[in-house]
């Protein structure tokens, strides 16, 4: 659902904060394929000299890598957070908020006083995160520049909620998001790079598998009872399964079952996949939307102010809290006999990216 406020040809390419509103639908193809380009848009959204900031989660460095690596912004993560980049370091600015409770306040200091010396040459920050984007938010209020945030949850965090009265523009993944400020917010999508897998004509022999991903947040829980359970579910059912898991050292992988803590090649699995079980993160669901997979949501339930129960809630997904982990079967035995062409109503947007075009899911 998809307005545009003006028309490329009616207005200079100086800034302009956000040019997207929700609204009447406009046909996708027309919209972002024809009217726009990449280097026009990202004029009319945001300048010219972009930094985007990302720390928290490998949800916000790996959208954040996708947002800044296709429009080619310059991007700046958290130490603690450079093992999620799946395109390497190569032009990365990495800064350290690192370390105990007790020198949280003093690293703050030190890490806000290196970012005013590398933020002075631009005009705009994205900021992708949670606690650990509060000193670049600091010296970007400092130097007086635009600040935009992206929240990619159906609930906004409170480090946004912080932030938030200070950004000019406000970049949203859920149709609906708790807290959003609505003069200030706009549905973008969130940032997901679209790969095209070959698909193989299956014979009538080949098993259809269960992808299990179990995301950094409460990762024990699915080790130690949501896997046996998948697994012994696949087993019964003549399937094969493919686990992510904290501690794959003390899983044995057969012909039909794979355990790995990292798997390179997860949009190739997402895509193959005959459905999915995983946590409630932003994005995971964004990528099981794009290659239309169901799948079973659990949310963590140490997640902060319960926001993966209200992603998964608006993904249009079976979602299953961690205290009725008994219905799980249920649920797999309903995916495994329900039509495949079956529509998923959700309430998540996708800025989906592939090659050198994009459009919003």
């Amino acid at each position: 659902m998809i307005k545009f406020l003006e028309s490329p040809s009616s207005r200079g390419l100086g800034h302009h904060p956000l040019t997207v509103k929700t609204g009447v639908q406009i046909p996708q193809e027309t919209v972002w394929k024809k009217m726009w380009n990449r280097e026009l848009f990202k004029k009319m959204l945001f300048g010219d000299k972009i930094a985007v900031i990302a720390g928290g989660t490998g949800g916000h460095v790996i959208a954040a890598e996708n947002f800044a690596s296709f429009f080619d912004f310059d991007l700046f993560v958290e130490k603690r957070c450079t093992k999620f980049l799946r395109r390497g370091l190569n032009n990365v600015f990495i800064y350290n908020f690192n370390g105990s409770k007790f020198l949280m306040f003093l690293k703050m200091f030190f890490t806000f006083l290196k970012l005013i010396k590398d933020l002075w040459k631009y005009n705009t920050v994205i900021l992708f995160g949670s606690i650990y984007i509060i000193p670049a938010f600091l010296a970007a209020v400092f130097l007086r520049k635009n600040i935009v945030i992206h929240e990619q949850n159906a609930m906004m965090g409170l480090t946004n909620r912080i932030i938030q009265p200070f950004a000019k523009r406000v970049l949203l993944s859920f149709k609906e998001t708790k807290y959003a400020s609505k003069s200030k917010s706009d549905i973008f999508g969130l940032p997901v790079t679209f790969k095209n897998f070959t698909i193989k004509k299956k014979n009538k022999n080949q098993k259809k598998y269960i992808l299990v991903i179990a995301g950094s947040g409460g990762a024990d829980f699915f080790d130690n009872i949501v896997t046996p359970k998948v697994v012994k579910f696949a087993l019964v059912n003549n399937m094969k399964v493919f686990c992510q898991v904290k501690c794959y050292k003390k899983f044995h992988n057969t012909e039909d079952i794979q355990y790995s803590s990292f798997f390179t090649n997860i949009e190739e699995l997402v895509s193959g996949a005959f459905f999915i079980i995983n946590r409630s993160g932003a994005g995971s669901l964004a990528l099981i939307q794009m290659y239309k997979k169901k799948a079973i949501t659990i949310p963590w339930s140490g997640a902060k102010n319960n926001h993966q129960f209200f992603n998964g809630k608006a993904s249009g997904q079976i979602v299953i809290e961690e205290k009725d982990i008994d219905n799980l079967e249920d649920a797999m035995n309903f995916l495994f006999y329900s039509s495949e062409e079956d529509e998923i109503k959700s309430d998540l947007c996708v800025f989906k990216i592939e090659e050198n075009s994009f459009e919003v899911l």
